[in-house]
């Protein structure tokens, strides 16, 4: 019987058994997934359900240590443990572990965007940065060298089909659910992504992993992960000078002091240290005149925001649904909201209710149900 191959893998139409269980370990051999690992729990998890799942697995963790982090207290010990908990991982489990040098990508679209940014007033996050630019665009170059067809990855999210694409969606346990970091990822790498641990609970992972006989003691990351032992505003300081400033009610009066406005953001109550008819909430951050605006509770409602960056990567940009939901802070709840017409990636959302402190800088993303549609920078 001649056998046809096809995309490299030899296909038999009614075969015998014994040729349908070759092909199938034929098959199952020239399988190969990337899945980002970071040494932690989910990551880990992750890399044994795609081995279980019949994958060649290749473990990926990056080097993040750039030169301009080395002052930092804690960090660059930091980077070492994780990378030292996923070179044992990978031991354990028998795979592939590669770590990647991603210093200077790292230091050039992350961290100094991020000094950038809080120097200029707004509050950055920056996994929605990272993960797009630094860790899937990294995993996506070493499936092209080994020729995998899938990057996996630790997050609470899912993928599936949405207007005849493969999108990302929202993970089942919201209070772990992660696709809003995920805004970013563009279309090539939507296509080959799979989020392993999207349909479970953090208890169902931990079990995973210690039935493969596996001790992890890394705690959960944290929001910012190269603030090891410092504050936001200190870590600014050691990069841009901080400048102490007037504090002002929305009328131009002066009320106190500040001491750097990358020690503020936009909703923030306390640390203020002004009196008055109180309580006080940053309104908003001057960079320009080197002022925080402040003001009652009231004041810090929005009926709508301007958005830049726009990245659309479940559907075209003008087959988006006339009502969307718009999530603006991670762990807040998307509200209903309509986007204008988005030119030069840049769109007005419009809220049906207003929204209470929306932050320059932070990531607000765009959903229809539980899919992801894209997202973009408050501005």
């Amino acid at each position: 019987m001649k056998v046809p191959i096809i995309g490299g893998f030899s296909i038999i139409s009614q075969a015998p058994s014994i040729y349908g269980n070759i092909i199938q370990i034929i098959m199952v051999k020239h399988k190969k997934a990337v899945v980002l690992m970071s040494g932690g729990v989910d990551s880990t998890a992750s890399a044994i359900i795609m081995k279980n799942r019949g994958y060649d697995v290749i473990g990926v963790t990056l080097d993040m240590r750039s030169d301009i982090l080395v002052r930092i207290d804690g960090y660059c010990d930091y980077v070492r443990s994780f990378i030292d908990s996923a070179k044992n991982i990978t031991g354990l489990l028998n795979i592939e572990h590669r770590v990647v040098d991603a210093s200077l990508l790292f230091k050039e679209k992350v961290v100094l965007p991020f000094i950038r940014m809080y120097s200029e007033g707004s509050t950055p996050n920056p996994c929605t940065l990272c993960n797009p630019l630094v860790k899937f665009r990294i995993a996506l170059d070493v499936a092209k060298e080994v020729g995998a067809s899938v990057i996996a990855s630790g997050h609470y999210a899912l993928t599936g089909e949405y207007k005849g694409r493969k999108v990302i969606m929202r993970g089942v346990v919201l209070d772990k659910e992660q696709s809003y970091f995920l805004w970013g990822l563009d279309r090539e790498i939507i296509e080959m992504v799979e989020f392993p641990v999207g349909l479970m609970s953090k208890d169902d992972v931990m079990k995973i992993v210690q039935e493969a006989g596996i001790r992890i003691e890394r705690g959960e990351s944290q929001d910012v992960c190269f603030l090891r032992n410092t504050g936001v505003g200190d870590f600014i300081r050691e990069f841009a000078r901080q400048r102490e400033g007037d504090i002002v009610d929305l009328y131009g009066n002066v009320l106190g002091a500040h001491r750097g406005i990358a020690y503020y953001t936009v909703g923030q109550r306390e640390g203020l240290g002004i009196g008055g008819s109180g309580p006080w909430f940053v309104i908003s951050i001057d960079a320009k005149k080197n002022r925080i605006v402040v003001g009652k509770e009231e004041q810090l409602y929005r009926s709508s925001v301007d958005v830049c960056d726009v990245n659309i990567n479940a559907c075209e940009t003008d087959d988006i649904p006339e009502r969307v939901s718009l999530q603006i802070r991670y762990r807040s709840v998307a509200g209903p909201a309509q986007i204008s017409a988005i030119r030069d990636s840049r769109a007005v959302v419009t809220f049906e209710r207003p929204v209470k402190a929306i932050v320059p800088g932070q990531s607000a993303v765009i959903y229809d149900g539980d899919v992801l549609l894209g997202g973009g920078v408050i501005k």
